[in-house]
């Protein structure tokens, strides 16, 4: 395996390593958001969401997104 060879799979490697990181980051901001939310707008926690839950889970989501 020449350099250039290595040198090129090693950036694919770095950028594979980056791209996992902001995929990972994006979850745990959509973790946050949706434990937040849900906590803000389902006052008592059932085995289904009212109409007015789901409006303002949307309603909190878009907020904290931004």
């Amino acid at each position: 395996m020449s350099d250039p060879d290595t040198a090129v799979k090693k950036e694919a490697i770095k950028e594979e390593i980056r791209n996992q990181i902001a995929a990972q980051n994006a979850q745990e901001l959509i973790n946050k958001i949706n434990e937040k939310c849900y906590e803000k707008c389902v006052p008592k926690p059932s085995t289904g969401l009212g109409s007015s839950e789901e409006v303002g889970i949307v309603v909190q989501s878009r907020t904290s997104i931004g």
